[in-house]
């Protein structure tokens, strides 16, 4: 993606690269909007135009590559299955930035609140493109995407913070068979 979309965007990115890299090196309590700023040719007033703080940064990160990988569904032979993977993957390749950013900046519960609802938004918007035109999703499966991804966002906390979790491939082997069923028209190719 780099290079691409509006000057914005690049100007985002740019930014969140320079985040990736300091947190290598340290927690994202120690890091100083300066520090980022300055890992990538930009100003403090450029990074307060594009983000409220660290926290809204990182929150901009997660949901950017959340919406990569789900951006994936349907394209080809890839699945839901293959989805709930690559997003297990993407915690285990990104532990330290998961860890080091979203939950060092404020805490577990501000983490797994902002995991919840980036993939509330996003299994929402995914599982609309079955709505026919015209009509809406009912609230009974509003809330049962809430409750879905409230127990999974949980559960990847869990894992991320454990010392011997089970395989990614195991945790998306778990994440498939606890989706409720009547969220599977939505989510599942059946």
């Amino acid at each position: 993606m780099k290079g691409s979309g509006s000057k914005t965007d690049r100007t985002k990115e740019a930014i969140a690269e320079s985040f990736r890299n300091l947190l290598s090196q340290k927690p994202a309590s120690k890091i100083r909007v300066s520090e980022i700023v300055d890992g990538c040719g930009m100003t403090v007033p450029t990074f307060y135009n594009h983000f409220k703080d660290k926290h809204a940064l990182t929150v901009w990160m997660y949901v950017n590559d959340g919406t990569r990988i789900m951006d994936n569904i349907g394209n080809g032979d890839y699945r839901w299955k293959d989805t709930l993977l690559d997003g297990m993957r993407y915690f285990l390749e990104n532990r330290d930035f998961v860890l080091g950013s979203l939950v060092h900046v404020n805490g577990e519960s501000e983490f797994i609140s902002a995991m919840e609802e980036t993939n509330t938004r996003l299994l929402l918007k995914e599982a609309e493109k079955k709505i026919p035109a015209g009509t809406g999703m009912s609230e009974h499966i509003r809330e049962l995407v809430k409750i879905y991804c409230l127990g999974t966002c949980r559960y990847v906390y869990l894992w991320l913070t454990s010392e011997n979790p089970v395989s990614p491939e195991e945790a998306a082997s778990l994440f498939e068979d606890s989706l409720p069923y009547k969220l599977r028209y939505y989510l599942v190719d059946l």
